[in-house]
């Protein structure tokens, strides 16, 4: 009997042993592919890297991984690395073409960029063009509330980007400066303008009412690494302007309440410009209790509310978007219900730019005299 118990603890243990020595499942390429590009839209650059050189290793003839860790090379500030991965790529991957028009692309932006930059006025003591534009004051120069605010907004950019609690202080008396602090070039914009509905949309049918705004934007470059764009403002009166049918035909109305919108940026800068693959979220709430239409108020049986959350991503070249920007939207707390949707915009070079603040510009050449820091 005891022999046959030894027996069987032997034939346990060894299946134990076999099951514990077995080799796990290899990772695969979509799984790797997949992990870096989840940790890529998430803006964790450290993460993605070590996920995209895994695919790579596992299958070095799949030319999205290497497309996906240039990205993410360029994010993190590395352009270099990414332009050395690009022309290390074997010859006989899937997708050469892409490869190429990447890597041309890298080499271009960082060819007009320092072509803008040698181009850049200075003064007569060489002062950078940043340090001559309206608006320019040295951070010891500016009055103890805007050191103070110059802090707080970078804190907050190095945080979650959240602007509510500096927006609820401010006096809004119109301050707007761009400055440099802890190896950033800022730019901020405090403004507080107050217009008629009718002028605000064009509509008679708004003649009376005001419509409130204020906002409170910044942005912060470094000259090499990520840089941030932040933005708070909020609309008072009509907003949401409603058609009487066809769009083109004139504004009939809007909703009455206030619109917030909250938005965050990242983007990885070079010689103190946007370059590289630019990640933005924005938050839209509405809430509004009356609808003002045909010169009459008329108040909703429940309180129209609604937040929209939208995330944007694309290549920034010299601070200015370039190519195909993808946004996301998904709408929650609908009267209607929730939505979900997409739509992509498209922007070639030398004809139409638009700046990380949503600046536009007719040509290159008016974009590049606003927009060079």
């Amino acid at each position: 009997m005891k022999r046959y118990i030894s027996l069987l603890l032997a034939l346990f243990l060894c299946l134990g042993a076999a099951s514990c020595s077995a080799p796990a499942a290899a990772p695969d390429w979509e799984g790797q592919y997949e992990l870096g590009m989840r940790f890529l839209s998430d803006g964790d650059w450290e993460q993605a890297i070590p996920a995209f050189l895994a695919a790579i290793e596992i299958d070095p003839k799949r030319a999205d991984a290497y497309l996906a860790l240039a990205d993410a090379y360029v994010a993190a500030g590395e352009p270099e690395k990414a332009k050395e991965l690009l022309a290390s790529v074997p010859p006989d991957v899937d997708n050469p073409d892409a490869v190429k028009e990447k890597l041309d692309g890298l080499s271009g932006a960082e060819e007009s960029m320092s072509s803008a930059l040698e181009s850049e006025p200075s003064s007569a003591d060489g002062a950078p063009a940043f340090e001559e534009r309206d608006g320019y004051t040295a951070f010891e120069e500016l009055s103890a509330e805007n050191q103070a605010l110059t802090e707080e907004l970078l804190d907050a950019a190095l945080s979650d980007g959240d602007l509510t609690e500096i927006f609820g202080s401010l006096d809004w008396d119109g301050s707007s400066f761009s400055t440099e602090y802890s190896g950033y070039k800022i730019k901020v914009n405090v403004a507080e303008v107050v217009i008629s509905g009718e002028d605000a949309f064009g509509a008679p049918a708004l003649a009376g009412l005001e419509q409130h705004i204020r906002s409170l934007s910044v942005e912060l470059r470094p000259e090499e690494g990520s840089g941030f764009f932040l933005r708070l403002q909020t609309t008072e009166g009509p907003v949401n302007p409603h058609f009487d049918g066809d769009p083109n035909e004139k504004i009939i109305g809007s909703d009455l309440g206030v619109q917030t919108i909250s938005a965050f940026g990242s983007c990885p800068c070079s010689g103190w410009q946007w370059n590289g693959t630019m990640t933005l979220s924005r938050t839209i709430s509405l809430d509004s209790a009356e609808e003002y239409l045909r010169g009459e108020i008329i108040v909703t049986p429940e309180r129209w509310t609604q937040t929209q959350v939208q995330t944007e991503t694309g290549l920034m070249k010299d601070s200015l978007r370039t190519g195909v920007f993808t946004t996301q939207a998904q709408t929650e707390d609908n009267l209607y219900g929730p939505d979900t949707h997409s739509w992509e915009n498209s922007y070639a070079e030398g004809t139409d730019f638009v700046s990380l603040s949503n600046s536009r510009y007719a040509n290159a050449a008016d974009a590049a005299a606003e927009e060079i820091w």
